[in-house]
């Protein structure tokens, strides 16, 4: 919370509070499905990409916010 300002505090807690409440009923809904279509292993291969993805993107902000807070 010390690298977001203080005006948009409630936002970024609203929208981690709506993923967090969110992902335990996405979750299985996305596994079931890819199971009922697919076998097991695409469950990984398309979550792979995804992961990949949102770390890079992750690293680069903490990266770009570190610059800025020192």
């Amino acid at each position: 919370m010390t690298q977001v300002p203080r005006q948009q505090q409630g936002t970024y807690v609203g929208t981690a509070g709506m993923i967090i409440a969110l992902a335990p009923s996405l979750g299985p809904t996305y596994g079931g499905t890819v199971l009922d279509l697919l076998d097991w292993r695409y469950n990984f291969i398309f979550t792979l990409p995804l992961i990949a993805i949102f770390g890079w993107v992750a690293i680069k902000n903490a990266i770009k916010n570190r610059r800025i807070v020192e």
